[in-house]
């Protein structure tokens, strides 16, 4: 069952201009069947909202945008740009009711909007609109997301994306706008009422935002498994970091992306903060806060994951307790997309070095983790037999991920995610190596339910 829905923002933005521009032309809402609002992409400013119309005079798309926007357009108002488009193939104006109707409009909305003043309906769509074009390229899951997973609703909750580094394995606008803090309250709320077992508090970093401490102690308190996904820089604050034990936070995952300072600060782009971040983790686990280790794969550190084991034993996992486990990702996507297109590593590039730095952790006792959501195939592993997922991934999990021709026939397919389709398009599928023979996992039964690319 789907967890329930969480409350609207940014759609709730998009909807406030429908029905803004509703008003204006008088319409009943129920004759605006579709609606769309965008901005134009850089450095071109303003915004087009597209209304598909069903009147009793017929069908059509009415296109309204800043005056500024449109370079051709049926009419100019003092603040609006008007235009339309036919819905169903046919001249609007071939029709003579429809005719009338887009007159009358014209007329309608010349006189309305002729002077600089803007009269009061006018206002009010230009003001919604204002209120949604910092956001327009974003989503509410950028902010939030509740999902069900193999053990029950998981609720992921970004807090905004400032941040004291800029990795460039991070799919996140540094200089996009935050919600108001409030609404965070309430989505953790909506979160808990849906019976989330699961709760991470992500950003940006999300230690610089202010109401960190207070979600992570409702969260726990609550009983959901509480994680904060942290780089550990603020974490050097003593102060500051026993506030954040004192709130019962379950685990922190820490993002290290290397065991050297000139890999790691080439990837965060934040020169100096290797060696905090480290300093952060040695504090974390001296005053007992369980901490997880992530570590995202991509060229520059592909060839050093052997290294990034051997550092993260020598350095957190002998000397100190509380390391919880090390995982290993591919990168969900980048803001630089053409970055992202360069940046992902094949499979059979990292395969050697993951497979050493797996063995070493688990050598030693940690838990290393490489599949899920973000992770790699199995076969990006020597021997993918030798591992026993829990569980395969839910069709609410798989996102775009899909197979590809080697994994036909593949014996550890059941319980495999398979790639992200990006990694197709930017690695084809050369990396990918099927297991052949007997199913490699006891018992099994089907397979997962999946795509396949033809």
């Amino acid at each position: 069952m789907a967890p329930a829905p969480l409350s609207p923002f940014v759609g709730a933005l998009a909807m406030a201009v429908r029905e803004a521009l509703v008003a204006l032309l008088a319409l009943d809402p129920s004759q605006a069947v579709a609606f769309s609002l965008a901005a134009p992409p850089p450095p071109t400013p303003g915004w087009i909202a597209s209304l598909t119309l069903s009147l009793p005079e017929g069908d059509l798309i009415l296109d309204v945008a800043g005056v500024t926007t449109a370079r051709d357009a049926w009419f100019r108002t003092a603040h609006l740009a008007w235009s339309y488009r036919s819905s169903g193939g046919r001249d609007p104006f071939s029709q003579p009711e429809l005719a009338r109707w887009l007159h009358a409009l014209r007329e309608t909305a010349t006189r309305l909007d002729r002077s600089p003043l803007a009269p009061p309906p006018v206002r009010a769509l230009l003001d919604a609109v204002d209120r949604y074009l910092p956001f327009s390229r974003l989503s509410d899951e950028s902010y939030r997301l509740l999902m069900d997973g193999p053990d029950g609703a998981a609720g992921i909750l970004w807090l905004g994306f400032g941040c004291d580094q800029d990795c460039v394995v991070c799919w996140q606008d540094r200089a996009a706008p935050s919600p108001p803090p409030e609404l965070f309250s309430r989505w953790l709320d909506e979160m808990l009422s849906a019976g989330a077992r699961s709760v991470i508090l992500s950003g940006g970093e999300p230690t610089r935002h202010p109401s960190l401490l207070d979600l992570a102690r409702r969260a726990h308190a609550a009983g959901a498994h509480t994680i904060v996904e942290t780089n550990a820089l603020r974490l050097l604050d003593d102060d500051y970091r026993r506030a954040l034990l004192a709130t019962g936070v379950d685990e922190l995952s820490v993002s290290l992306h290397a065991a050297d300072a000139v890999t790691s600060d080439a990837i965060t782009r934040a020169p100096g903060t290797h060696a905090r971040t480290v300093a952060g983790i040695e504090a974390c686990l001296r005053d007992g806060l369980p901490v997880g280790i992530h570590c995202v794969v991509e060229r520059a550190n592909a060839s050093s994951l052997a290294a990034h084991a051997d550092f993260v034993v020598a350095r957190f996992a002998r000397p100190l307790r509380g390391l919880r486990r090390v995982s290993y990702s591919l990168p969900t996507r980048y803001a630089d997309q053409e970055r992202y297109r360069r940046g992902l590593a094949p499979v059979d590039a990292l395969r050697p070095g993951l497979t050493a730095a797996l063995r070493t952790l688990r050598g030693a006792g940690v838990e290393a983790r490489f599949l899920g959501m973000g992770g790699f195939p199995l076969c990006a592993v020597e021997d993918p037999r030798a591992e026993r997922p829990a569980a395969a991934l839910s069709e609410g999990e798989r996102g775009d991920r899909v197979y590809a021709r080697p994994c036909e026939g593949c014996a550890v397919r059941p319980w495999c995610g398979g790639v992200p389709a990006a990694y197709l398009e930017a690695c084809g599928e050369g990396g990918l190596r099927p297991v052949r023979g007997a199913s490699a996992v006891d018992g099994a039964k089907g397979e997962q339910p999946g795509r396949s690319v033809p």
